[in-house]
């Protein structure tokens, strides 16, 4: 499964004290390192329109007249998901936004990607490859998320204003379990399997589960459970400290009897893999992270600004996810 380079820029603006005037004629108070023809800009809600269709936070077209001005289009629809294509009519636009803006320095989600639901097996893993530009005022911080658990982190220091940084995640192993059980309150009995649904073995004997155990808020043969009890149909996702054997079990759903469970854990392992990744850029040692390979997982980086008036260009990307 291959998600597409991206050619499209990706660009968190630096904070603007003259902001988007008639026509989406945006103009920057600190020009970025050059002027992308075509692009996606991030901009905090109610700023490219102060109501409407263009006022919500997020990434809108752009066409960049030079390193500091640009036309921001609030009506050609946002990048959320997927590679960034630009649209291929770009329609005039005469709205007008904020006078001004501050840009965030909270987690921006730049590329994101949907990985679909049982994709993610033992032997599975996903590479990426980034070519940045940046400011260097304060340093930026990216970080590599699947699922919503942090596979990987970079900081991308200010002794530099370009980077190349590569990654492996693997999947280490994987088990997605079709059981029955019966739960009462907040106790959840196994009472039969069903069937191991395309993974190994050893992921299910890493979670430790067995028919017939009683997991109830208390260690049952390694595993952790906490909650009030599990609906009919109800995936259980399961993440830990990253050792096999020590996991915690989240549910939140009223309580039933003889219920069909799916019951989904893989263990991932990712490590940083060279280009530029060094002295600087954060630890290139291995992490781990678990996620649920169950349920459909969003593959995101997310962006942290240092300071409002730094800015971020995401020029080129790829990733690849690779199965057995």
């Amino acid at each position: 499964m291959s998600f597409p380079c991206g050619a499209v820029p990706l660009i968190i603006p630096p904070t603007s004290t003259s902001g988007i005037a008639a026509n989406g004629a945006l103009t920057l108070s600190t020009a970025i390192n050059a002027a992308y023809p075509t692009a996606y800009m991030y901009f905090p809600a109610a700023i490219v329109q102060t109501s409407g269709a263009g006022a919500a936070a997020g990434w809108y077209p752009v066409i960049m007249t030079s390193s500091s001005a640009a036309l921001v289009n609030g009506l050609m629809g946002q990048y959320v998901q997927g590679t960034p294509y630009f649209p291929r009519q770009y329609a005039s636009y005469s709205g007008a936004g904020a006078a001004s803006y501050t840009q965030s320095t909270s987690a921006i989600a730049s590329l994101q990607f949907n990985i679909p639901e049982r994709v993610i097996q033992t032997g599975a893993c996903i590479r990426g490859t980034l070519s940045i530009t940046y400011s260097t005022a304060t340093s930026i911080t990216l970080a590599v998320v699947l699922g919503g658990q942090t596979l990987t982190t970079f900081t991308l220091p200010s002794s530099s204003t370009h980077a190349e940084l590569s990654w492996i995640t693997r999947c280490m192993y994987a088990a997605i379990l079709e059981a029955t059980g019966n739960v009462s309150g907040t106790t959840l009995t196994i009472s039969s399997f069903g069937t191991l649904l395309g993974q190994q073995q050893s992921g299910l004997q890493n979670m430790g589960i067995v028919p017939g155990s009683v997991i109830s808020g208390s260690n049952s043969n390694g595993m952790f459970v906490h909650g009030n009890g599990i609906s009919a149909g109800t995936r259980i996702s399961a993440s830990g400290n990253g050792a096999p054997g020590n996991y915690t079990i989240n549910n939140s759903q009223s309580a039933g009897t003889q219920e069909p469970i799916l019951l989904g854990l893989a263990q991932l392992q990712t490590t940083p893999t060279g280009l530029n990744i060094g002295s600087g850029y954060g630890s290139t040692a291995s992490t781990f992270s678990t996620v649920d390979p169950s349920v459909a997982s969003l593959y995101a980086l997310n962006v942290t600004l240092g300071a409002a008036s730094n800015y971020f260009v995401l020029e080129g990307y790829n990733f690849e996810l690779l199965t057995p």
